[in-house]
């Protein structure tokens, strides 16, 4: 019978072999999470007939989730990096592992928050939880073509980002949170940006986030597409248009953003 607890500090051997077989990243990309963001205290384990683990799912602080007005609600927190491994799926580990990371958050004061990893997981969580969505957002492919850029470190990006957001209601990165997200950036090749109009955050080969004036995404996404040398680049950024992320019931009113989702 399966069963989630906490994580313990062996347990990491066993996460990280998890996370190979059911996400596929190379070694590197696995030590930048546990290094920069792992915690064993906000980790749970779904156990196997012989205790073994054979599912997780890692409760990662984001910051400070703030309404549409600028006011901040208080701190929010996303279940990261849920997995099962594929002989012990189709049992309710997913669903147990989500309602105890979302029952953990709450403990500590936290929004719960998920990012569901395709479509038909929004009525999944929406069915076995209290999780509503929340956060929208739009993703298109624009061509490249000359603008100008500049490249930002990550205190200067948050701070840009900060004014962008002004009258939306998203979720305030912490420093430590923007800094993991800088160094995924540089290790696929992206970076962060200035663009024309905003901010524009690439990593693997997408910008993850664009912030711009509505109407201007084409100029700034095309503007980073002809800096990295490439013909064209997909991009994500606010819009109302298609479902992104969760949150705990009546904690998010409108369409809120919520940028990176380190997916």
């Amino acid at each position: 019978m399966s069963a989630v607890r906490p994580a313990r500090p062996g347990d990491e051997a066993a996460l990280r072999q998890i996370w190979k077989v059911c996400f596929g990243d190379d070694d590197a990309y696995i030590d930048g999470f546990f290094t920069a963001l792992y915690r064993p205290e906000n980790a749970l384990v779904l156990t196997g007939e012989t205790a073994d683990a054979v599912g997780m799912a890692h409760l990662l602080p984001l910051g400070t989730l703030v309404d549409g007005t600028g006011t901040a609600q208080g701190p929010c927190a996303v279940t990261y990096a849920l997995a099962v491994l594929p002989a012990y799926r189709g049992r309710g580990g997913g669903g147990a592992l989500a309602a105890a990371a979302a029952a953990l958050a709450r403990v500590r004061g936290a929004v719960p928050l998920i990012c569901p990893a395709e479509p038909s997981l929004f009525a999944y969580y929406a069915d076995r939880t209290d999780y509503v969505t929340a956060f929208f957002a739009a993703e298109k492919r624009f061509p490249a073509c000359p603008g100008r850029t500049e490249t930002l470190g990550a205190d200067e990006y948050l701070r840009r980002r900060e004014t962008l957001l002004a009258g939306r209601a998203h979720i305030a990165f912490s420093a430590p949170v923007m800094a993991y997200e800088a160094s995924l950036c540089r290790r696929s090749g992206g970076g962060l940006f200035a663009v024309p109009g905003g901010v524009a955050a690439m990593e693997s080969g997408m910008l993850k986030e664009l912030l711009v004036p509505a109407g201007a995404e084409g100029a700034a996404a095309g503007a980073v597409a002809s800096a990295l040398g490439l013909p064209s680049v997909r991009a994500r950024y606010p819009s109302a248009e298609t479902p992104f992320a969760m949150a705990a019931r009546g904690a998010v009113s409108g369409a809120a953003w919520f940028g990176f989702a380190f997916d």
